[in-house]
């Protein structure tokens, strides 16, 4: 396995590490506005490191030199990571922007496959999941909505009202055996919602101190999934500095 980092600066340089020992493998200057968080996947027996800037640009660079396999200009600022899936066995690359789209990209030529606008900014990473055939992709707006989009055409399959800013990018996963969406929004709460889009249940995550909206930065993470002992347990840093987990009664 590849043993190097890639990180971002906010100078727009992506850099990589060595993960041993923490030595530089490369930095490549991508442009002159902050890049958002590098994915890495293998195409063709390659490893490639995708990231966007916060201009639009998308890149796919090869993880061994840092040189260009593709590079697309999306025309629309974003603040989202690329987030790479499957859809029919292809390989894609979802991506929100600040012009109200989701886009989804071919992973091979960074050509577009689709484009879906949704009500205001999606700044959180979009997740993905396969049901039986069908891939959805789902993606957090500031128009207060959580959306599922089919994989292989956009067609918004269901969306779930929250009480305001859906920011934080949303995670799939399996609870108990069952395919759940957990996503965060402004009104203090993270949704527990089923693969159609339901609501299963809802946590308080704590008060919203303050807001750094119209400064056009997306500061709040999204939850994180994790199991132990064979239970899970979900993780979310709130505004309120606090960490809460949240899992199943004790037995």
């Amino acid at each position: 396995a590849d043993r190097s980092v890639a990180r971002n600066l906010q100078s727009g340089e992506l850099v990589v590490l060595d993960a041993a020992d923490g030595t530089l493998r490369w930095r490549q200057r991508l442009a002159s506005v902050p890049v958002t968080s590098p994915a890495v996947a293998r195409i063709d027996g390659e490893l490639m490191v995708f990231v966007a800037a916060h201009h639009g640009g998308v890149w796919a660079l090869r993880l061994a030199d840092g040189s260009t396999k593709w590079q697309t200009l999306l025309n629309e600022q974003t603040r989202s990571s690329p987030s790479l899936g499957l859809v029919d066995g292809t390989a894609r690359c979802f991506i929100g922007t600040r012009f109200h789209t989701l886009y989804c990209l071919d992973l091979q030529t960074g050509a577009e496959i689709w484009r879906r606008q949704t009500g205001y900014w999606i700044d959180g990473t979009p997740t993905w999941f396969d049901q039986g055939a069908e891939t959805t992709v789902v993606a957090g707006s500031y128009d207060r909505r959580v959306y599922g989009f089919d994989g292989s055409d956009g067609a918004v399959r269901w969306d779930f009202q929250t009480g305001n800013f859906a920011h934080a990018s949303a995670v799939s996963a399996m609870l108990q055996g069952k395919r759940a969406v957990l996503a965060m929004s402004w009104d203090e709460h993270l949704y527990l919602l089923d693969a159609a889009g339901r609501q299963m249940s809802k946590a308080r995550s704590g008060p919203l101190l303050w807001s750094h909206v119209q400064q056009g930065d997306s500061l709040w993470s999204g939850p994180v999934v994790a199991q132990f002992s064979g239970r899970p347990f979900v993780y979310v840093a709130a505004f309120d500095g606090v960490l809460y987990a949240y899992g199943p009664p004790d037995p």
